[in-house]
């Protein structure tokens, strides 16, 4: 006895048209998850070079600071 499912040309036709689109789809599917990785990959270089950007001018701060820091005194000094 025959599957009613697979008895007509159009129902044939239409399970051979979805299975040949699935490779399609995956590659697709792959793709995408590809490019969010790289785009998580390059999200975390981002903040990364950010974090040393922000440490390398809180460090230029400080250092500005000490150098000036005889400074801050000398008004100080002058006063009775």
């Amino acid at each position: 006895m025959r599957n009613p499912i697979f008895s007509s040309l159009r129902a044939r036709l239409l399970i051979l048209v979805l299975l040949a689109t699935l490779p399609a789809i995956g590659l697709l599917l792959y793709n995408a998850y590809r490019s969010g990785e790289q785009a998580l990959e390059t999200a975390r270089g981002d903040a990364r070079q950010l974090t040393r950007d922000i440490a390398s001018g809180y460090e230029r701060t400080l250092f500005s600071t000490e150098q000036n820091r005889p400074y801050a005194s000398w008004p100080r000094r002058f006063k009775s």
